[in-house]
């Protein structure tokens, strides 16, 4: 019987944790307006890095931050925690409510690859 449970792949991975990638920067989102090119690896990654960079802009500024910091930079919540003065508790559980948002805004997109 097969699930209809949707497995994400590591899409942060596939980012290639660029330090010059701006997540900041608007960028046109998935949907009516952008058909994903299905005919190269190249078109592929870039839509993968474009929606990405989208899902990350509509987080909060501390969720998109310590995203960066644990998903791209490979600090621990542990690190950050003891040099910002943060409960270590409290970040782990911000990162997994901005993980769970950025699920939810890159569904379409990981149903359709």
């Amino acid at each position: 019987m097969p699930s209809s449970r949707i497995i994400y792949q590591n899409w942060i991975a596939e980012l290639g944790r660029d330090p010059s990638t701006s997540f900041r920067q608007e960028v046109p989102a998935y949907g009516n307006n952008a058909v994903p090119a299905t005919d190269g690896t190249a078109d592929r990654s870039e839509l993968i890095h474009r929606e990405v960079r989208a899902a990350l802009g509509e987080l909060s500024e501390d969720e998109r931050e310590l995203v960066e910091q644990v998903d791209f930079m490979g600090r621990f919540c542990s690190e950050i925690a003891a040099s910002t003065g943060r409960s270590e508790h409290r970040l782990e559980a911000l990162h997994r409510r901005a993980l769970r948002k950025l699920k939810r805004r890159l569904a379409p997109l990981v149903k359709e690859l």
